[in-house]
Parts: structure tokens; sequence; C-alpha cells
């Protein structure tokens, strides 16, 4: 036998170079090729699926997704604001004012966003429709006819309801407008 590093190194290669382990180390080569291109494609090709399939620009659908849920609380709103000022059973009285108490929470978060958004308009009249959501909302369970009264009133005089109905009504057509 000859011994010495040539010997050494030979015997060596030998077992690297087995037919099993040549093709065990070539699947595992392939498979990392295959998923290092696999993930650099799927990176750049959302990429350009994103950019290519949206026609407007993110701020535009973002505004279009909160048209949406504002139109849906300020539908809300108006049957919590009618049901108050026209109710006279206590548990539709009593159920109002928890939907209002979520509408109230709702409202501020939507002003927020619409003034974060840029639409102005829209957060000054939410954070008008505050208080009087806020009035429902903490309403005693016993009130009395004048208190009802006293929102008939206040709502006529300040055409609040046709005010979230127009602004509902601006907000949807704006929105089936951009579709």
């Amino acid at each position: 036998l000859r011994s010495g590093p040539m010997a050494w190194l030979r015997d060596r290669f030998s077992v690297v170079s087995s037919p099993r382990l040549v093709w065990a180390g070539g699947f595992a080569m392939a498979l990392v090729i295959a998923l290092a291109s696999g993930y650099l494609v799927g990176r750049n090709g959302a990429q350009q699926t994103l950019t290519a399939g949206s026609s407007s620009p993110p701020s535009t659908m973002a505004d279009r997704i909160l048209d949406g849920y504002v139109a849906g609380h300020l539908r809300a709103a108006e049957g919590v604001l009618m049901t108050a000022a026209n109710g006279e059973g206590g548990d539709l009285l009593a159920g109002n004012r928890e939907l209002a108490q979520s509408l109230v929470e709702s409202n501020r978060l939507y002003a927020a966003a619409a003034a974060r958004s840029g639409n102005l308009r829209l957060a000054d009249f939410l954070r008008q429709l505050e208080p009087v959501l806020l009035e429902v909302a903490n309403r005693p369970a016993a009130s009395t006819i004048e208190d009802r009264q006293g929102l008939r009133d206040y709502l006529r005089n300040t055409d609040l309801l046709f005010q979230v109905r127009a602004t509902e009504s601006r907000i949807d057509v704006a929105s089936k407008r951009s579709l």
C-alpha cells in the first residue's frame, strides 16, 4: 500500500466521488438554484404585476375604501338619528344608544382618516356629527318627550339629517364614478 499525501487524497476523493453522493450533491445544488431563482423572479414579478394591474395610485384606492366605509357609517348614523328623534319604545331606544356608542368611536376614526387623506370637508362634517351621536349615546333610559322634541328641533333647524344624506349620496356617486 502506498502511503503519503497523494494516497490519502485519492482515498478521500474516491469517497466523495461515489455516484450516490454526486447525485445527491447535484440534486441539492439544483434545488438551491431553483429556490433562489423562484424567489428572485417572484419578487420582481409581484412588483411588475402590482404596477401594471393597478391603474390608480394606492392613495386613490385607499380613499375609495375609506369612502365605502364612511358611506355605510353615515347610513347607520342616519338610522340612529331618525330612531332617536322619532322612536317611542324603550327597548328600541336602548339598542339605539348602544349603536350610537359604537358609531361615536368609528366616527372619530373616520374623521381622523379623512383628515389624514386630505379630505378636510368630510373630516369637518364628521366632527360636526360627533356631538349629536354623543348626545344619543348618553341619553338616559327614561328620556322625556321634551328631550326627544329637543333633538327633533335640533335636527330640523340644522338640517343635519339632510346633510348626512347628502354627504352619503355624494360619497356614493364619487365612488361609483371612480370605478
